[in-house]
């Protein structure tokens, strides 16, 4: 089936961040090589990435551009995003 995930940019660092929609409508990222997380940058549990607030700790990054919302397969292998 289809995954639900979401892509963040940021533009200072030319970095990039995905969050994944779980089971229960909440969503989930792994910052850095730290364990995946349902909750922001304020602890709050992330119902929507383009309200959460994408700051981490890790790097000081802040994911501040959001570049949209995707439906993934398990042999989705390429994903082109025009950042211009």
């Amino acid at each position: 089936g289809f995954k639900d995930v979401s892509l963040e940019y940021e533009y200072d660092d030319r970095d990039y961040h995905w969050y994944r929609q779980n089971p229960d409508g909440t969503w989930s990222h792994k910052p850095g090589t730290n364990p995946v997380i349902n909750y922001d940058y304020q602890n709050t549990v992330i119902i929507d990435p383009l309200e959460a607030d994408r700051r981490t700790e890790i790097q000081g990054l802040n994911y501040n551009y959001f570049v949209g919302y995707y439906a993934i397969t398990p042999m989705s292998r390429n994903v082109e995003v025009n950042f211009e």
